[in-house]
């Protein structure tokens, strides 16, 4: 299988799956780690951080900057800024 078919099995598979629980996301972790290609593991890491949902929690997303970090720290900081944001201004569910 080529790496661009590989992305796009994972990318296909974020957008359909519900928020992780903690043993979910921890065996999509262990995927990404036995990744063998760069290109790859950074497409498929953006693709589960940058996801248009929210299939990892704050928590997990932080795990995942701190797991990577590089580039993704930043990156993720400021994902996690933005949903903070979007959560202020949503109007609370009562």
């Amino acid at each position: 299988m080529t790496r661009r078919r590989y992305w796009e099995r994972f990318r296909d598979f974020i957008a359909r799956t519900p928020p992780l629980s903690d043993a979910e996301f921890r065996e999509l972790l262990a995927r990404l780690d036995a990744i063998d290609d760069p290109w790859l593991r950074r497409a498929c890491v953006v693709t589960l951080v940058r996801g248009d949902r929210d299939v990892c929690s704050d928590d997990q997303l932080r795990e995942v900057a701190r797991r990577y970090g590089g580039k993704f720290a930043p990156f993720i900081a400021r994902v996690l800024e933005r949903r903070a944001t979007s959560r202020a201004r949503a109007p609370s569910a009562r």
